[in-house]
């Protein structure tokens, strides 16, 4: 991690960094470096990474891993095309059958129209438990990648909050830890645990049992304002 504060404050138009880049400023808070998705970050909000697309996961594993050029799995896509590279730096994992449970780091995927057809997914990780027709083979994206506004329904895990406005498609810094003003959402209470929001997207409110926590108020809020959180993304 390096100390570059002024980098948070930048919006690329090309990737100058590696998605899921760090960097901390003098005072404690840390960034990470992510993609606008197709809507333009809007500084005080949560962003999370791409929606999850449901087809992509617990898919049929058509062959085995293969070792040319790079090691490679095929799996039958469950009723969404895929486009190509729509995974590089994302991870491909085993969540049933034989292999389960082991977790690849992707390089890339081919691009496949057929909703129905194959996606060979090449990984750069080693394949230690040999999958069979009986493994299923699910998709993640990159979290930091064509990340969008935190919806009322999760369906993704959160990335951070946007501290500077960063056009669509173009990189920049989320924050993910220290002070932030964030937009209210049902007056969050000085020092108690906070969420995105389920009512108002990109907002943050008072932490529940169903919502997952990110930070600390650390001054009484008000709806619709912007209030100072201590996030600990």
């Amino acid at each position: 991690m390096v100390t570059a504060p002024d980098l948070a404050f930048s919006d690329n138009t090309t990737q100058g960094a590696n998605l899921g880049d760090r960097i901390r400023s003098t005072d404690g808070r840390e960034f990470v470096y992510a993609q606008v998705g197709a809507t333009a970050w809007v500084p005080g909000k949560v962003y999370q990474g791409a929606a999850v697309v449901a087809n992509h996961q617990n898919m049929v594993c058509v062959t085995p891993f293969t070792v040319t050029g790079g090691q490679s799995i095929s799996a039958t896509l469950g009723g969404t095309a895929s486009t190509l590279g729509q995974y590089a730096n994302g991870y491909c994992f085993v969540n049933d059958g034989t292999g389960a449970g082991q977790t690849f780091f992707v390089k890339t995927n081919t691009a496949q129209s057929t909703t129905t057809g194959t996606v060979v997914i090449t990984i750069e990780d080693p394949v230690i438990t040999t999958l069979d027709t009986t493994s299923r083979i699910s998709l993640m994206p990159n979290l930091y990648a064509n990340t969008i506004i935190y919806p009322t329904t999760a369906t993704n895990a959160v990335a951070g909050v946007a501290l500077y406005p960063v056009a669509a498609t173009d990189f920049g810094f989320l924050q993910t830890k220290g002070l932030i003003a964030v937009l209210n959402d049902a007056g969050t209470t000085v020092g108690l645990g906070v969420s995105p929001s389920t009512n108002t997207a990109g907002a943050v409110m008072t932490v529940a049992a169903t919502t997952v926590q990110i930070g600390m108020a650390a001054q009484t809020g008000v709806t619709t304002k912007y209030n100072l959180v201590f996030l600990n993304i």
